[in-house]
């Protein structure tokens, strides 16, 4: 199969981003670590570097549309955010849901750590017979097998 890039990619543009001071809207940025349509990097970037902005990065889950999650941890900023209230003070690195019949997570690659950074330069592929650092939950009828 080829894949070839759209040629819309490259059309020359006058755009550019809005000024961030303090008159940038109040934003959160969800982000799944292994999301296979948002690289990570690009919902950190985001999430971490635009003015009033916070990030809730969910730890070992793959899956694109993160809201509603199904957990208080995700969920409940944002709900709260949406109602009114104020957005999440700090990044906010949650623990992904365990798979059907599991009652933890793994690791896939370097774990995040509280700030929802990888802790070295470049992320390396882990054990993934290893529960993740965020893994366990103890709530569901899930069994490791």
């Amino acid at each position: 199969m080829t894949i070839v890039t759209p040629p819309c990619a490259f059309w020359p543009t006058e755009s550019r981003m809005p000024a961030q001071d303090e008159s940038f809207p109040e934003t959160i940025v969800l982000q799944s670590e292994l999301d296979s349509m948002t690289p990570f990097e690009q919902g950190w970037t985001a999430g971490t570097g635009l003015a009033n902005t916070s990030l809730i990065a969910v730890d070992n889950e793959s899956i694109h549309g993160v809201f509603p999650y199904g957990t208080k941890e995700v969920d409940r900023p944002v709900l709260d955010f949406l109602l009114g209230g104020d957005r999440p003070a700090q990044t906010i690195a949650a623990a992904g849901k365990p798979l059907p019949l599991k009652r933890s997570t793994y690791e896939p690659w370097t774990p995040l750590d509280e700030n929802a950074e990888h802790a070295i330069e470049a992320p390396l592929f882990t054990d993934p017979s290893i529960p993740g650092k965020r893994a366990v939950h103890t709530t569901g009828e899930g069994t490791d097998k």
